[in-house]
């Protein structure tokens, strides 16, 4: 589930043990109504070669007063080229294609049979196992940022474990799912894996979100454990970032802040993505039972040969009926 919305949770994986987990790609729909509005175009006017605006599926509309914010897109971008892929590798190999100027290719086929054997090649595509059902936690992660997250959502993804993108101090309705989650899970604790800057609101949202748990929702304290991940003052201080940015003194935190930290302050944008990636990764790997989640491990991979017999069979069931399909 993709969404910039405020709070909303990300429960995103891809199929396939051992592999890279991916978010899955949304539905295209069979409308023009948005055309020549959801691609990315570049500050200079530069638009993105059309075959590859399969990225439309994804509703990207970014403000007006926003266009210049994007960098430069060029057709081999490794990242929009990683895009296309991810999109390819849900199956729709010729999703609905929209340029700027309005053009639509629809996602048609000469014959029946293009389209069987499109699907034959991604039949049972799409199976997640929930590798933290023999956890005695319930972990998630809470990032602070819609940007930092969409960073992180391939390392949530590869755990299964549930992230919310609070864009500050989330409200209480994603508070609630959280809860929600965790009770119906059944397990001992909730942990709560917070990712946010190292500023006077950045230090105080872990202790803010667990107070609201506990207060608002009825959590024991023995129930729930909050952890910052990042961005912690000693990252902030031994990762070689910049030397930082001075606190908002009008905040009512800041005084609090300013005590244990000092007048400098840092925003999870400073630390290297990949290093924020390996931070949250450590982060979520000290709070499982390691050897749990890697027997789910070894049961998806055979579940995974399960299926590809599973496909085999099929398409050989599919053949005797019409041999034009066999060995597709």
């Amino acid at each position: 589930m993709l969404s910039g919305c405020t709070g909303e949770t990300v429960t995103e994986r891809s199929p396939g043990a051992g592999e890279s987990r991916q978010p899955r790609s949304a539905n295209a729909e069979r409308s023009s109504k948005n055309a020549g509005k959801s691609c990315l175009s570049s500050k200079n006017g530069h638009s993105i070669q059309p075959y590859l605006y399969a990225v439309s599926i994804f509703a990207i509309e970014p403000a007006p007063e926003n266009e210049t914010l994007y960098d430069p897109i060029r057709p081999d971008d490794a990242a929009f080229l990683e895009l296309r892929r991810q999109i390819e590798s849900q199956g729709m190999i010729d999703p609905i294609v929209v340029s700027c100027d309005g053009y639509i290719k629809w996602d048609t086929h000469r014959s029946v049979g293009t389209f069987v054997q499109r699907s034959l090649r991604n039949l049972f595509s799409g199976y997640w196992r929930d590798l933290l059902q023999s956890q005695p936690n319930w972990p998630e992660v809470v990032v602070e940022k819609n940007t930092v997250a969409s960073s992180l959502r391939s390392i949530a993804a590869k755990y299964t474990v549930p992230m919310t993108s609070g864009r500050g101090y989330s409200s209480l309705p994603p508070r609630k799912d959280m809860v929600d989650r965790f009770r119906a899970s059944g397990r001992e604790k909730l942990i709560v894996i917070v990712v946010s800057d190292h500023d006077p609101e950045g230090e105080d949202i872990p202790n803010s979100f667990g107070v609201s748990l506990r207060d608002d929702f009825g959590l024991a304290p023995d129930q729930l454990v909050v952890v910052k991940a990042a961005l912690t003052h000693q990252q902030a201080t031994t990762l070689g970032l910049h030397e930082g940015q001075f606190a908002k003194e009008e905040s009512s935190r800041f005084p609090r802040f300013a005590e244990r930290y000092g007048t400098r302050c840092w925003e999870l944008e400073a630390v290297p993505t990949d290093i924020l990636r390996e931070i949250v990764e450590h982060a979520i790997r000290s709070v499982l039972d390691l050897e749990a989640f890697d027997a789910e491990l070894a049961k998806e991979r055979a579940e995974q040969a399960e299926l590809d017999e599973c496909r085999a069979r099929v398409k050989a069931a599919l053949a005797r009926i019409d041999p034009s399909h066999k060995g597709e």
